[in-house]
C-alpha cells in the first residue's frame, strides 16, 4: 500500500509516520519546508490554497491521509482567519480532491475535528455522528464546509473516503491550549478554576495514531465518520492536574466562584471563548469507532505524555 500523509511534518503526523513504518507501507509525506523531519521521501508544498498542485506527490499513491490545515488558535473569529481558514481548509482540500481523483488515488482519509459539530456539549448528551453541523468559529465552520466537500466530491467518482473526528489530541510537544497551560505550570503559576464537574473527551496521539492506521487496512470503514476519542473524560482540574504531575510544577491549583469567570465573559467576549473551551464540556460517543477492527481506545490517560 502506498501512502501519502500530508502535514507530515506536524504534530500527529510526526507520529503517525512511525505507525506505517514497515514493509507493508510505501510511504511519502508532504511539508511546507525541507528539512530532515523523515526518513521517508518528502514532497514540499509551500501553501495550501485552490492553486496548490498535489499531482507530482500522488503519482501511484493508493492511500492519502490528510492532515495538513490551518489550526485552530486564539484568532478563531476575525476576517483575516476566515479567509487562511477558507484558503487551506477547503479550497487546498478542494483541489487536493480533484489532483485525487484525477490521478485514481482509492481513497482519502481526512482528519477532522470534533468542533465541526460545536464547542460545547453542556446541557446535551456526547456528540455522536448523527448529530448536525453546529461550529463556533471559523475553524468549526471551515472543518464542517470541508467534510461536506470530501462527500459530495468522493461520490460517484471512485474515491473512497472515511472522515475522523478528533478531540483534543494530547501527546509530547502537543501544541495550542495544552502547550499554553504546560509553559505557565513550568513557571509555577497560579491556575484557578471554577468547576471540577466539566466533562471533557480526549485522545492520545498514540491512539488516534493507531485508528488511523486501522482505518486504512479496513475496507468497511470506506465512506464512513467515526468520532474518535478515548474511553475516559476529564475535568478541567483533572487535565491540571496531570500536566502539573508530569512537569514537577510547583502551581498551586486552585478553585474561584464561577461569577467570576461569567463576569469577566460577560466584559470581554474573547475571555468568554477561552473559559467555554477549558471550562465547558466537549463529550463525544465513540461506540461507533470502538467497532473498528484491530483498535481499542485507551481506558485511562497515558499520564506522562501530558507534556
Amino acid at each position: 500500500m502506498k501512502v501519502l500523509i500530508t502535514g507530515g511534518s506536524g504534530f500527529v503526523g510526526r507520529y503517525l509516520q512511525g505507525y506505517f513504518n514497515s514493509d507493508e507501507y510505501d510511504v511519502a509525506i508532504t511539508s511546507r519546508c525541507k528539512s530532515n523531519i523523515s526518513d521517508f521521501p518528502v514532497y514540499t508544498i509551500p501553501a495550501i490554497d485552490q492553486h496548490t498542485d498535489w499531482k507530482h506527490a500522488l503519482k501511484n499513491v493508493d492511500v492519502v491521509v490528510h492532515l495538513a490545515s490551518r489550526a485552530h488558535s486564539s484568532d478563531n473569529h476575525s476576517e483575516a482567519a476566515k479567509e487562511d481558514f477558507t484558503k487551506t481548509n477547503v479550497l487546498g482540500l478542494s483541489k487536493l480532491l480533484d489532483d485525487c481523483i484525477f490521478l485514481g488515488v482509492k481513497r482519502i482519509i481526512y482528519l477532522s475535528s470534533i468542533k465541526a459539530l460545536g464547542e460545547s456539549t453542556d446541557g446535551r448528551d456526547a456528540f455522536s455522528e448523527s448529530d448536525k453541523y453546529n461550529p463556533a468559529d471559523y475553524y468549526g465552520i471551515t472543518k464542517a464546509r470541508a467534510e461536506q466537500l470530501v462527500v459530495e466530491k468522493c461520490k460517484h467518482s471512485g474515491l473512497d473516503y472515511t472522515i475522523i473526528r478528533p478531540p483534543l489530541v494530547y501527546g509530547k510537544s502537543a501544541k495550542a491550549n495544552l502547550q499554553s497551560i504546560a509553559r505557565g505550570l513550568s513557571y509555577s503559576l497560579p491556575f484557578p478554576y471554577f468547576t471540577s464537574s466539566n466533562r471533557r473527551s480526549l485522545i492520545s496521539v498514540h491512539s488516534l495514531c493507531r485508528f488511523i492506521v486501522a482505518v486504512a487496512n479496513d475496507p468497511n470503514t470506506n465512506n464512513q465518520i467515526y468520532n474518535v476519542a478515548d474511553n475516559y473524560v476529564l475535568s478541567t482540574k483533572d487535565i491540571f492536574s496531570l500536566i502539573k504531575s508530569c512537569s514537577n510544577s510547583k502551581s498551586f491549583i486552585f478553585p474561584i466562584p464561577k461569577f467570576i469567570f461569567t463576569f469577566l465573559a460577560f466584559f470581554w467576549s474573547k475571555f468568554g471563548d477561552v473559559s467555554t473551551k477549558l471550562y465547558g464540556s466537549l463529550e463525544i460517543n465513540n461506540t461507533k469507532a470502538t467497532k473498528v477492527i484491530s483498535w481499542k481506545p485507551l481506558e485511562k490517560p497515558e499520564k506522562n505524555d501530558f507534556v
